[in-house]
């Protein structure tokens, strides 16, 4: 009996989505993880934003991956990420390594 053992997903690589509307949110979601000291833009991420940055990124259920980040990120409800929630979007991704982990 096999095991599943899913590929990390990487910057570098290829993926199914390259719109220049994904290809913008990824550069969004490296510069908001390499600028936190200084102020973010006032932003707000959809579900949809968010299902074309995972697929982007690699994931291969980019809509349930978007709705798991929605739940980690968005702490006062109202279903978008805004500039205040980047931070806990940041995390999620870290930690399920659709970023790299700087320490």
């Amino acid at each position: 009996m096999g095991f599943f053992v899913p590929k990390c997903a990487s910057f570098s690589s290829g993926s199914e989505s390259n719109s220049p509307a994904a290809e913008g949110l990824k550069n969004l979601l490296l510069q908001a993880s390499s600028q936190s000291a200084e102020p973010k833009p006032n932003i707000k991420l959809t579900k949809k934003d968010l299902t074309e940055l995972f697929k982007a990124l690699g994931s291969r259920w980019g809509g349930w991956r978007a709705w798991r980040a929605l739940q980690y990120a968005d702490k006062n409800g109202d279903g978008v990420i805004n500039h205040n929630e980047m931070d806990q979007l940041l995390i999620y991704c870290k930690k399920h390594g659709f970023l790299p982990d700087k320490d």
